[in-house]
């Protein structure tokens, strides 16, 4: 007999429904429903019913969905029975014993053999989650923002490694089970968590695969219904196409983020603004520029603990910062400087937390440049100084196209002493890969 999964997948098919459409009428998500048809989650009761009805099964739906959930329940009671460790998964005391031999042969200068590697290969693969807890997703933001501090403190370089194995730790959650409310904060965080390894990967230099990464973002926070993750997941989006040179890609992400603006915090709306300031300075349009960041002074207010998450790292610095970084495109792209420029810049070297290094080096290698092309050497060379020092230790695209912009303005001055020490200790091999 065709399993539960298999049945809704058929009986949709025949009535010449997409998964799209057929999610639209149970008022269930798309991605829900497709891992219900492959037969990886089960549907609740209040779902079921629904399907039963629209795919005319005349109840057998329901008793698929009631015998696939107690089959569950009896796998449950033989793991709980088996110990914590399946029992095919314990190895003889003779294999023990070999493992330990095989060891001291690699300490005595042996090859790990293939068999070994390709154990370890399959390591990962042999989770399951069964029921997924609000203790589960508190832990997994939590982890998120640790790994968000070390994104700041070490660039995108080392963390887009550490975030593949968190990555896959929230797929393997969202395919649990779960009450509704657990679902609607688990995909909140699992689109936020999405959304950093794509930002990380694109401080990385791989702009094709973030795109990927924010798409996936893009999915799961639609799927949560919630207006405020998908505006952060798109301006984050939108924020990486301004760095790769594609200002009005941003836009179209920023109009897309803008589709639940009613619903939006304050703080969520001059994020709005400030990115937009900064497309508009890449293209360039002064005047809009200046009216968004205008608007994003205007609407600004510092997040609170009643804010959402992922709305936290949007901090009165980092406007301050995002407002300099316009205003610094600005005066490139329209070869006009910015009276508030340097002002900007300076206040958000002063004020960005300490463990934004990435962010207070970009700023302080930003305001040295600045201050080179305006032939002020003297005053370039602390924050030229800051910047070298702020940046040791971060692999960032970001931070070193900003790093060979100061470089490069510096090198005007071939023989200050300052400007010496930094080509030198600067010019070292730097790249991310």
């Amino acid at each position: 007999m065709a399993t539960l999964g298999k049945q809704i997948e058929a009986r949709r098919e025949q009535l010449g429904l997409t998964q799209a459409q057929l999610a639209l009428r149970a008022n269930w998500s798309q991605s829900r429903l497709s891992r219900a048809e492959n037969d990886r989650a089960i549907p609740p009761h209040s779902v079921i019913v629904k399907l039963d009805e629209i795919l005319n099964a005349n109840g057998a739906l329901i008793a698929l969905q009631r015998e696939a959930t107690e089959e569950r329940q009896r796998g449950r009671r033989a793991q709980r029975a088996a110990g914590p460790r399946h029992r095919s998964e314990e190895l003889s005391a003779t294999d023990r014993r070999n493992l330990i031999t095989t060891a001291a042969g690699i300490v005595f200068g042996a090859s790990i053999p293939q068999q070994v590697l390709s154990r370890l290969a399959d390591i990962k693969a042999r989770d399951a989650i069964a029921q997924v807890t609000r203790s589960d997703v508190d832990n997994f933001e939590a982890t998120t923002a640790l790994l968000a501090d070390l994104d700041h403190k070490q660039g995108g370089g080392p963390t887009r490694t550490l975030l593949v194995g968190h990555l896959e730790w929230a797929d393997k959650l969202a395919e649990g089970s779960c009450l509704p409310g657990v679902r609607a904060r688990l995909q909140i965080a699992q689109a936020n968590a999405y959304d950093l390894a794509a930002w990380a990967t694109a401080d990385a230099g791989h702009f094709d695969l973030a795109r990927r990464l924010f798409l996936k973002a893009v999915g799961i926070a639609k799927d949560s219904e919630d207006s405020g993750i998908l505006a952060h997941v798109a301006t984050g989006w939108a924020r990486m196409e301004i760095q790769a040179g594609d200002p009005k890609n941003a836009l179209d992400l920023v109009r897309l983020a803008r589709a639940g603006v009613d619903d939006l915090p304050q703080t969520a709306v001059a994020m709005l603004h400030t990115v937009s300031a900064m497309a508009h300075a890449r293209i360039p349009d002064a005047e809009k520029c200046q009216r968004h960041l205008g608007l994003a002074e205007q609407t600004f207010r510092a997040p609170t603990r009643d804010d959402p998450m992922w709305l936290a790292y949007f901090t009165a610095a980092k406007m301050t910062g995002d407002a300099g970084t316009a205003l610094y495109d600005l005066t490139y792209t329209t070869g006009r400087t910015r009276p508030a420029l340097v002002g900007q810049l300076e206040t958000a070297i002063r004020t960005y937390a300490p463990e934004r290094v990435r962010s207070k080096a970009i700023a302080a290698s930003r305001l040295a440049t600045v201050l080179y092309r305006t032939k002020e050497p003297e005053q370039a060379g602390a924050s030229a100084k800051l910047a070298a020092q702020l940046s040791s230790g971060v692999r960032s695209a970001w931070l070193l196209a900003a790093l060979d912009e100061m470089i490069e303005a510096a090198s005007a001055y071939p023989h200050d002493e300052t400007v010496s020490s930094l080509t030198h200790t600067l010019a070292r091999p730097r790249r991310m890969r």
